[in-house]
């Protein structure tokens, strides 16, 4: 089977992939600045606190999405959709079901100590933010699943297109209600676009999935199957899920919301930007996932591949955020901020190490064999953990993100080494 054929869709998704997030990006940057422009600095560093703390949710997360993605994708959808909406629906059930209940603690928790967390100036915003910001993080998770079941059905590109058209639907929002409503504007904003991508995901779900009757209920056996897959996925997704929370929070025990928001716009110009750069990765998941199961060679050519491009485009991207931080930073606060510099700098060349072994982690999923992912992310989170905390100890939020850029380039060249030679892919020159 040719790794790009059309079946696949391997080139288009990459593609949508890489547009989906090219808009993401021109949604953060409109949104902040708006924040920025009406709030100050310090409304976008009670934004990163917050969320940081709702996305500790998390740790409850029983890992549907990525179950959804691998089992959808191992079928043949024109011969057995009625096994992938058993697993679609399965999935659907118990990711909703579980983040409901968590959105629900997550709200009440954070909502008996927001006054410390937001500080007195604050509180009365942060009131208002917290039910709004959790609805949106809820939505935000079941629109994943079924993004999941269009990615598993190698419609990658569909689901990117979801994306973009909802990143526009939320920038002519954030005009409207950010302006009137603050940070609980860019919530709504959010939630709207996320409401949108379930319906407009549902809609081709359905019509790619059609059959006489009605779809199958929840499957008590499709549960059974995607149990241990999902548990053990989660595991490390969970701790890769947690590394940028945490270090928010680590950080906000050292340094005020100023420099928490810089901290925030930093985190997301280099991320974002990275995200764009490695989309391709995950929009080949699906065919990596079908190509080791049915043809091992594709699967090498395709991994090689991967490696070889994310690595060129990655240096060359990160490369021009650092020289252009200046120019970000007068667009986004203006002026100059010294702190926004350092914190771009050291984050790309974290990201840039961490991303050479982005294809290595992605071959774990799809080869259903996540045990070194699982080992690295966890131990990469308790390494943050214990180096953050020494630089939060001496109260230096410089100490903190170094620290954090070394954990990333850590990561990166560590879960590349194992997973490449447990699974005995090692790609020469790769």
């Amino acid at each position: 089977m040719n790794a790009g054929g059309d079946f696949l869709n391997l080139r288009r998704n990459v593609a949508f992939a890489v547009l989906a997030f090219a808009i993401n990006i021109a949604l953060v940057f409109t949104g902040y600045r708006i924040v920025i422009a009406q709030r100050g600095m310090e409304a976008v560093g009670l934004w990163s606190t917050l969320f940081a703390w709702v996305s500790l949710c998390r740790l409850g997360d029983a890992g549907m999405a990525n179950a959804v993605l691998r089992f959808v994708a191992l079928c043949d959808p024109a011969t057995e959709q009625a096994r992938i909406r058993r697993y679609f629906t399965t999935g659907l059930v118990v990711h909703c079901a579980v983040f409901l209940l968590l959105a629900l603690v997550a709200n009440a928790l954070l909502a008996s100590f927001v006054d410390i967390l937001a500080g007195t100036d604050m509180e009365d915003e942060a009131r208002l933010l917290l039910p709004a910001m959790v609805s949106a993080f809820f939505l935000m998770n079941v629109a994943a699943v079924f993004f999941a079941g269009l990615q598993g059905l190698h419609l990658g590109y569909a689901a990117s297109l979801i994306t973009v058209a909802g990143g526009l639907l939320q920038i002519a929002a954030v005009f409207v209600l950010v302006p009137r409503f603050g940070l609980c504007g860019l919530a709504l904003a959010q939630a709207g676009q996320h409401c949108f991508s379930i319906a407009a995901s549902w809609i081709i779900l359905r019509r790619t999935l059609r059959s006489p009757g009605a779809p199958p209920a929840f499957s008590c056996y499709a549960l059974r199957e995607m149990a241990g897959f999902s548990l053990k996925t989660q595991a490390a997704n969970t701790a890769n899920g947690l590394f940028e929370p945490l270090s928010k929070i680590l950080l906000s025990h050292v340094a005020g919301l100023h420099v928490q928001g810089l901290y925030e716009l930093a985190y997301k110009t280099v991320s974002l930007l990275r995200n764009a750069a490695i989309a391709g990765l995950s929009a080949s998941l699906p065919a990596m996932t079908r190509l080791l199961s049915c043809d091992v060679p594709a699967a090498r050519r395709l991994y090689a591949s991967s490696v070889g491009t994310v690595t060129k485009v990655l240096f060359f991207v990160l490369a021009c955020v650092v020289v252009a931080s200046p120019v970000i930073s007068l667009l986004w606060t203006g002026r100059i901020e010294g702190d926004y510099l350092f914190f771009v700098t050291v984050l790309a060349a974290g990201f840039l190490a961490n991303g050479w072994g982005a294809a290595a982690y992605n071959l774990g999923l799809a080869n259903g064999r996540p045990g070194g992912n699982i080992a690295v992310s966890l131990g990469n989170l308790a390494f943050l953990l214990l180096a953050g905390g020494l630089a939060a100890s001496v109260a230096s939020y410089h100490a903190l993100v170094l620290a954090v850029g070394l954990c990333l380039a850590i990561g990166g060249a560590w879960i590349k080494r194992l997973n490449e030679r447990s699974l005995a892919v090692a790609i020469s020159g790769g």
